[in-house]
């Protein structure tokens, strides 16, 4: 588990590059580029912790630290999580990546 949560702390600062070839749905919904950085961050960080890839409290820190080098405030990131479709398109993000295990599985290459 520690390598792996060493191999995604280093794909942090690459994780800006992926993560637009991931973004079809999202885009489509029209929304705004912080939404769908939150978005797609916290879908990362739930699958990670419940497919047991690392625990919450690890994945939470990287998903942090990505969104704060996309200069990304906590302010922001609680008007995404106001939204009430947050939790709708958190979903539809994981399922257009195949699920939670072909998601992290996507993280981890």
């Amino acid at each position: 588990m520690r390598s792996a949560l060493r191999c995604l702390s280093a794909a942090v600062p690459l994780a800006g590059l992926a993560i637009t070839s991931w973004l079809q749905p999202l885009a489509a919904a029209e929304l705004d580029p912080t939404t769908v950085m939150v978005i797609v961050t916290q879908a990362n960080v739930r699958c990670l912790t419940s497919t047991g890839t690392m625990t919450a409290k690890d994945a939470l820190a990287i998903g942090n630290r990505f969104l704060e080098q996309e200069k990304i405030s906590a302010g922001q990131r609680r008007a995404v999580n106001k939204r009430e479709d947050v939790e709708e398109l958190m979903r539809a993000y994981i399922a257009d990546q195949g699920g939670c295990d072909a998601l992290v599985r996507g993280l981890k290459q």
